[in-house]
């Protein structure tokens, strides 16, 4: 049973990988997004196709766990970087 204090399981679940990024220096989560995305925009066909979905995934993961600290303008502006990162992950293969 789920209790009111008790946080969602996507969230508990989420909580080691939080951690361990949270643990990081600050700008190395930034600058490793960054090399990703310039990776993945870089890489030929598929496999920036699949640079670019795994980045995608990562940005919705991270939006998704905290769409309910933000205000709805936040979280339309997140949905539409995810959004933008797919477009560009189906644009290297068609």
């Amino acid at each position: 049973m789920n209790h009111a204090s008790e946080p969602p399981a996507f969230e508990r679940l989420s909580a080691p990988v939080l951690l361990r990024l949270s643990a990081l220096p600050r700008w190395s989560l930034v600058v490793g997004l960054a090399v990703v995305l310039v990776a993945g925009l870089l890489l030929p066909g598929w496999v920036g196709a699949v640079v670019l979905g795994l980045l995608a995934l990562f940005l919705a993961w991270l939006a998704l766990l905290g769409a309910s600290q933000l205000t709805p303008g936040a979280v339309v502006l997140r949905a539409l970087t995810v959004l933008l990162v797919v477009v560009a992950a189906a644009r290297k293969v068609l």
